[in-house]
């Protein structure tokens, strides 16, 4: 008998079912839909292993068939519903159904999943990009494509050399925890600690680094919600704290609701890494991270398209609209991958900037470079461009406030009487 398990995936992956508008016709036009009913699985499993116990001579003798297809068998439980109900004079043999939709024994009790294994389950799909994130309009360029002009430019202050290059050639050469994490088995957590303390700064000034947090769902276009996206929740991330914006208080106060991210006050992120262990039993991997960094930077751009949105409100050719560009890494303890995202039109996108080899000594100096210039463009050009934006919001706002209260003011009779005055001069 054929393995179940491409027939089992079909039924669990949840996340974006065939029959969506105009799509199943186009994945596939004749298929059927399928829909899952427990109780026939449970009769299905439950005959398998009566057949695998049963000798063979007496599998024979019974006329069972060992080579019938698997939707032979299935018919065969849909005639057959009240064997894989348990009666009331039965012995006490009641199931339950998991998180999956799954008939288990109610005597075992559901086992608890990593928080690892629950943020990498959607994410883990092979076609969370070419079905979740495509419905969605969010797209992964490949590597080798051309960079839009404004997004080179940006590429191009992440790469420029620095006054300040970071550790030497031999210091890297010499570093036996880099090493390590090439030649033994590490936890994703030291690898997590031992970046953090030697390439990412922590917080300085008005950019804050926030650890291991949650970001809101809403921050996430998702187009079709029949199709989930995964909830941002990064490793690392860089932004701003409420004291980095006092000056523009009001306008912080008015994006309240729009700009809120729930995650530990954390403003207009701009920067997000995701780690991954290499020990092999992890439920991770650079593709899974890469899949995590698309939520997480997809969240961080359209944040501060929203402030654009209000920009175009003032219909004026002098009011520059911000570069809403992230970035984000995804990395384990011997490769990095820089990403870069932007929105064009109504469609995000995705793009390596390039990888780096960790153990390498100038791979590793390059990327100390490029994570220290990324930090600086958001704590010096990115902030004040952010501030500018909300002052000339601010200047908006009051200016229509003020033409609002004039046009609700009615005219003193003073004034009218001296106005008739005037005219009959």
């Amino acid at each position: 008998m054929e393995p179940s398990t491409p027939l089992m995936q079909n039924i669990k992956e949840e996340s974006c079912p065939l029959h969506l508008d105009g799509l199943h016709s186009q994945v596939c036009p004749s298929a059927p839909l399928i829909t899952f009913r427990p109780e026939f699985v449970g009769s299905f499993v439950t005959e398998w292993l009566e057949s695998v116990n049963t000798p063979i001579s007496k599998r024979s003798n019974s006329g069972f068939n060992t080579h019938r297809c698997r939707s032979d068998i299935l018919r065969r439980s849909e005639n057959q519903t009240s064997r894989g109900r348990p009666t009331k004079s039965e012995p006490d043999m009641s199931y339950r159904i998991d998180a999956d939709g799954f008939r288990v024994p109610s005597g075992s009790a559901p086992s608890a999943p990593s928080a690892s294994s629950a943020k990498s389950r959607l994410v883990s799909l092979s076609n969370y990009r070419s079905l979740n994130l495509y419905v969605n309009r969010i797209h992964v360029r490949k590597a080798f494509e051309e960079f839009p002009e404004h997004i080179s430019n940006l590429i191009h202050k992440a790469r420029r050399d620095r006054e300040s290059p970071g550790p030497s050639l031999d210091q890297i050469r010499l570093d036996a925890d880099l090493q390590r994490m090439e030649e033994e088995i590490v936890a994703e957590s030291t690898i997590q600690f031992y970046f953090m303390s030697k390439v990412f700064p922590g917080t300085d000034g008005y950019v804050q680094r926030f650890d291991n947090i949650n970001i809101n769902r809403h921050c996430v276009p998702e187009i079709n919600p029949q199709c989930k996206l995964s909830t941002p929740n990064p490793d690392m991330i860089y932004g701003y704290p409420t004291a980095a914006f006092n000056q523009q208080l009001a306008q912080l106060i008015s994006f309240s609701d729009m700009l809120n991210t729930g995650a530990s006050n954390v403003i207009l992120p701009f920067f997000a890494t995701e780690f991954k262990s290499c020990d092999g039993t992890s439920p991770g991997s650079l593709w899974v991270a890469s899949n995590q960094c698309v939520g997480d930077s997809v969240a961080c751009v359209n944040l501060l398209e929203r402030v654009n949105d209000r920009l175009k409100l003032i219909n004026d050719e002098h009011v520059q609209l911000l570069e809403t560009a992230a970035f984000s890494i995804a990395m384990s303890g011997t490769e990095a991958r820089l990403y870069v995202t932007w929105k064009q039109d109504d469609s995000y996108y995705m793009q390596k900037v390039r990888g780096f080899l960790l153990q390498d000594p100038e791979h590793y100096q390059l990327f100390y470079k490029y994570v220290h210039n990324i930090v600086d463009w958001g704590r010096g050009e990115r902030l004040d461009d952010i501030r500018k934006a909300f002052d000339c919001l601010q200047e908006f706002d009051r200016a229509q406030a003020s033409r609002e209260a004039k046009a609700r003011t009615p005219p003193s009779p003073e004034t009218t009487s001296s106005q008739r005055l005037r005219e009959e001069e």
